[in-house]
């Protein structure tokens, strides 16, 4: 993270940046404060909430405030089952998600998962097109563009899911 922040620091590109951290350890202090760093510097870090099935707030980066933490639903909008969660999550699609892969033999795998292959992903995308098409720049442009997006579903107990 030190590295890509700096690099992006550097090069003038930070506002423009978008990072995914699709990982998930307990919670750790000077992992949380190397995202803040980051989104500080306008970069959007967006992490996985995690898919342990328990509050999003005891895991690193999922519990940094400034990150966008993404969650996993299922197809009839309801959290995953092993989906982490929290107030300061959002949920997006993370259940039998069709993704390329090499080690298969057509190429196609279905993906479960709030991270790199599923939830998080998505949600990096869309923050890349925002900053792409909708001309936001820097984190807090594109969060709230993101919340924008969002819409409040019962079933998902006051989270917000992407549309």
């Amino acid at each position: 993270m030190q590295w890509a922040t700096n690099d992006a620091i550097a090069k003038g590109v930070a506002e423009r940046s978008v990072m995914n951290l699709s990982l998930s350890w307990m919670y750790n202090a000077m992992i949380n404060s190397a995202v803040k760093k980051a989104t500080s510097a306008g970069i959007t870090v967006v992490v996985s909430a995690g898919n342990e099935g328990k509050p999003a707030s005891t895991y690193s980066p999922a519990s940094a405030s400034s990150a966008i933490t993404v969650a996993a639903s299922g197809p009839d909008n309801r959290r995953a089952p092993f989906s982490n969660y929290g107030l300061c999550v959002v949920f997006a699609p993370g259940i039998c998600i069709p993704t390329v892969s090499s080690s298969v033999d057509n190429g196609l795998y279905y993906s479960s998962g709030t991270s790199a292959a599923a939830a998080a992903a998505r949600v990096s995308g869309l923050a890349a097109y925002f900053i792409s098409s909708e001309n936001s720049r820097g984190f807090k442009a594109v969060k709230t563009t993101l919340h924008l997006t969002v819409c409040q579903e019962i079933e998902l107990q006051d989270f917000k899911l992407l549309n």
